[in-house]
């Protein structure tokens, strides 16, 4: 009789000591950090673009709104609190591949394929967006769109088929982001037609 007054006391402990554990344990799942949605990403632009005698009619196309590109929130939660943050243009690991790409001491076939991706490559310049560096990430949800607007105008003009856009978490911004994580390389592909009427 006591073997079984002391197993129901140890069952009873245990119990709360469980219930006691459940709510730490739905309210915190994993690690909880910032990053970028992607690492790299490719986004195509279409659009018609006119061209007439000897003029090609630039104006007539209009400026498109970019919301692919995402900041997002790691860790599984009970609440998700709202996360203000900003983010940069950051040029200088994509101005360091293109000149290892194009390096003509380093034969093509020494140099590793990522490397390569960069071959001819350009930056977007920075006549041919408008970048917006507040992201917020709402309450209760995981993920913030980056504000970015293409001008299809200039853009169209850019002879290079390899652009790229350099987009990084700004580290000083927001505590508890992933470095290794916090550059997303957007590529820019021209995928207009251009037509002659």
């Amino acid at each position: 009789m006591n073997k079984l007054i002391s197993y129901c006391f140890l069952l009873m402990v245990l119990s709360g000591m469980l219930s006691s554990c459940e709510p730490a344990i739905e309210k915190n799942i994993g690690n909880s950090f910032v990053l970028m949605s992607r690492d790299n990403m490719a986004i195509t632009m279409t659009d018609n673009v006119n061209i007439v005698g000897k003029d090609t009619l630039f104006s007539s196309l209009k400026d498109t709104v970019i919301q692919s590109i995402g900041v997002y929130r790691s860790g599984l939660s009970s609440e998700y609190p709202e996360i203000n943050l900003k983010v940069k243009i950051d040029s200088v690991l994509l101005k360091s591949m293109i000149v290892q790409a194009n390096d003509p001491l380093v034969p093509d076939v020494q140099k590793p394929s990522a490397v390569l991706t960069y071959k001819g490559a350009m930056m977007l310049p920075s006549a041919c967006y408008k970048f917006g560096q507040e992201v917020k990430i709402s309450s209760g949800q995981r993920i913030g769109t980056v504000s970015l607007t293409l001008y299809k105008s200039k853009f169209a003009k850019l002879k290079n088929t390899k652009i790229f856009l350099p987009i990084a978490i700004d580290t000083l911004s927001v505590t508890g982001f992933n470095r290794s994580k916090s550059l997303s390389i957007v590529q820019m592909v021209n995928g207009m037609k251009y037509q002659k009427n």
